[in-house]
């Protein structure tokens, strides 16, 4: 079968979620045409995203067989971040690369050891957002996909997805929140830079207290407009105040796969 028509398969993956929605290639858009979800349990001992790759075996298993490409959206659990600040004597992408690796390496310590680094491209004179993602998972991602005769075609850290679907949204003195069941993430802008990043887990805590506390620490003279709000999360009303002015964002609507299909129906 043609890769042109084969049917795209995109999945969300979580510690406790893992969606997998099937797609119908269009010239513009795709359409959904099937969506199945398990919830799962990190297993004591293992990688937080052992039972994860479980849960995606069992829901490739149902998938009728057949080729594509999958693209998986790879929750914030599994992704670390740092702001890269500007330097214009990194010149060549080799560089670059070394010195992301460089930042991940001082903010995460030993625990960096292991992960793959990847930056995102910057404009001139402007700080990059670097994520760090464990290799094993990763290589495991490539491995249980193309098990079930899929290619991996690309994994989208959702910070970075929610960033790249918002960012005309995002003011030049503002911020991006993305809430997710048990954790935060939080990027800070300062005149259309990134200021700095946050991920905390958030089990039994208010998410908007942390948000505040962030932006307090970050940005403490000069808070930002708005905070562009995305929740994967428990549903709950987000109500704005003066203090920490929040505007929400939707998730794809009658969908289950909210965060497989993010930024992509």
């Amino acid at each position: 079968m043609s890769l042109l028509w084969s049917e795209p398969v995109r999945i969300g993956l979580s510690p406790r979620r893992v969606e997998l929605a099937r797609l119908r290639p269009g010239l513009r858009r795709h359409a959904v045409v099937g969506e199945n979800a398990r919830d799962c349990v990190p297993e004591d001992g293992q990688p937080m995203w052992t039972g994860a790759l479980e849960a995606l075996d069992a829901l490739l298993a149902d998938r009728t067989p057949g080729g594509g490409g999958a693209t998986v959206v790879l929750s914030n659990h599994f992704v670390r971040y740092a702001v890269l600040p500007w330097n214009p004597e990194l010149v060549t992408a080799a560089e670059f690369a070394v010195a992301a690796a460089q930042r991940i390496q001082l903010t995460y310590g030993d625990a960096a050891r292991g992960w793959e680094v990847r930056a995102s491209a910057a404009e001139w004179g402007q700080a990059g957002i670097v994520c760090a993602i464990d290799a094993a998972l990763l290589a495991a991602l490539a491995e249980h996909v193309g098990r079930a005769g899929l290619r991996l075609v690309s994994v989208e850290p959702l910070l970075m997805k929610a960033f790249n679907t918002l960012r005309r949204e995002v003011a030049a003195d503002g911020a991006l929140a993305v809430v997710e069941a048990g954790r935060v993430c939080v990027g800070v802008f300062s005149q259309g830079q990134w200021l700095s990043v946050m991920s905390r887990r958030c089990d039994g805590a208010d998410p908007v207290r942390l948000i505040a506390q962030e932006l307090a620490l970050a940005a403490p003279e000069t808070p930002p407009g708005r905070v562009e709000l995305l929740n994967l999360g428990p549903d709950r009303a987000w109500a704005p105040s003066p203090e920490l002015p929040l505007r929400t964002h939707a998730t794809p609507g009658g969908h289950s796969c909210r965060l497989a299909l993010y930024g992509s129906v």
